[in-house]
């Protein structure tokens, strides 16, 4: 058998596994171990389709042999590799609407816009008729006939003469967190796990009522971070809150009511349960931490009303978001709020020698929300505003049950029932680039007396992926 002659051209071969030779079903065996095991081989073939496939016709393809440099076999014509008839080749800004992987969030939900939320919730606000010196000794003695036994507080139907907005009175906010304790996933939160900082503001008209019964504002002010961990299959985020509303040390007839207080920290933990180019569905827990200043309210020089703040709440969620078409989107959130430990309430006595203890524990909450949005514009420039998204919400909070409280807790607090609150959101999504959107809204309540919580709320939101 002759021996083959080894040309100059024969050793500038890319690799031999594309010679002649090779082109065989074992060499095509061999060819898909080393892709499967390589990571490198498998960015090398993506680039490959990419530049075989998607770009313009004059452009190089890196992995494919060039003309004039094939080795032994090269009289052999290899079959090209057309795509099928039916689908047109995509443009490479195309490319993020295919899946990314095994197990990733797909490209094509990369830009879904989070929820923007609505939530303030306090819950426990003291008696107008407490607060104006109705605290008899009997109001916290057990099995007293003189607690109050009204739902919508002390006087549940006449004129409101307090200075707090409306017939039926809330009572005063107890000041914890400045008057802002408790916390809802859905605000600016998505079913996706994703990478991110982000900064909400959220300001609540006449949402606080001070010790002196006068209505008071509520901004919010939170800082956060999500970070993804099992090939971005789950997340974990913190959240830092601050509030200026309620200074947590009130005092009757005094005129300094109101502080910047930190607030309850937040850590959730959310896990994908199922995705594809379109949907997504996801669960996980939230925890939210006592890490708010405890409130006091002193009514004298004699007695005084302290809160220690000690709930440690656990809250499941459910969230799901869909693509409906390339415009237009909706997500869904269901969440459960339990106060798994209560917080100690001390009233405290003429001459503050002694006082008086009781466990409060607030009323489990249940939490659905609703967001549908429309991908209104959308640049074809690199710079400036990339898509814009009108988005309406609505929110309903419900409580699971009624407020259960000792003897003190019943002279302390307002004692209505239940409560059904049902807000609705408008706001404007801007995305202004591959990794930073910016929200604006504003939010109404849709019903009234004790299941309006503030008057109005306006918010921003701003979020940047890393």
């Amino acid at each position: 058998m002759p021996v083959p002659v080894v040309m100059e051209s024969d050793m500038r071969t890319p690799s031999p596994l594309w010679s002649g030779t090779y082109a065989t079903p074992w060499g095509l065996v061999l060819l898909a171990l080393v892709l499967n095991w390589s990571q490198v081989a498998q960015g090398q073939l993506l680039q490959h389709i990419v530049d075989r496939h998607y770009q313009s016709p004059r452009t190089t393809c890196r992995l494919c042999p060039s003309p004039g440099k094939q080795g032994k076999g090269a009289g052999t014509r290899q079959p090209e590799v057309r795509p099928p008839a039916d689908l047109d080749p995509q443009p490479l800004a195309e490319l993020a609407e295919l899946p990314r992987g095994f197990g990733v969030v797909p490209g094509a939900l990369s830009a879904a816009p989070s929820m923007i939320g609505d939530f303030f919730g306090n819950g426990l606000g003291i008696r107008p008729g407490f607060v104006l010196g109705d605290r008899s000794p009997a109001l916290v003695i057990p099995n007293s006939e003189t607690t109050n036994e009204n739902t919508g507080g002390d006087n549940p139907t006449g004129d409101n003469t307090t200075g707090a907005a409306g017939p039926f009175q809330p009572g005063a906010t107890i000041a914890v967190a400045g008057g802002d304790r408790r916390f809802k996933l859905s605000d600016n939160s998505s079913p996706l796990p994703r990478d991110r900082v982000f900064f909400n503001y959220h300001h609540f008209h006449n949402a606080l009522t001070d010790a002196n019964l006068m209505s008071q504002n509520l901004d919010r002010y939170t800082f956060g971070l999500e970070r993804t961990f099992l090939d971005e299959l789950a997340s974990i985020e913190l959240r830092v809150p601050f509030s200026g509303g309620l200074a947590n040390q009130q005092v009757v007839s005094s005129l300094d009511t109101t502080g910047t207080e930190f607030g309850n920290l937040a850590l959730t933990l959310k896990g994908l349960l199922l995705s594809d180019d379109r949907s997504a569905l996801s669960a996980g827990l939230a925890m939210v931490f006592p890490t708010g200043t405890d409130a006091t309210v002193t009514f004298s020089a004699t007695d005084a009303l302290e809160f220690r703040n000690g709930s440690f709440y656990l809250q499941p969620f459910l969230a799901y978001y869909r693509q409906v078409n390339e415009r237009l989107f909706h997500q869904f959130f269901v969440q459960f709020d339990f106060d798994t430990s209560g917080s100690e309430l001390r009233y405290y006595g003429p001459g503050r020698t002694d006082f008086t203890a009781e466990e409060i524990r607030s009323q489990n909450l249940m939490y659905l929300d609703y967001q549908v949005g429309w991908w209104w514009y959308e640049s074809e420039a690199d710079e400036g505003i990339q898509r814009i998204a009108p988005i309406v919400e609505l929110h309903y909070t419900t409580t699971l049950e009624d407020l259960e409280n000792g003897s003190l807790g019943q002279g302390v607090f307002v004692q209505n029932a239940r409560r059904d609150i049902l807000n609705l959101t408008g706001g404007i999504y801007f995305q202004l680039s591959d990794t930073a959107s910016f929200k604006v809204a504003s939010a109404v309540p849709l019903r009234s007396d004790l299941d309006k919580l503030f008057d109005a709320e306006f918010s921003l939101q701003y979020e940047r992926r890393y």
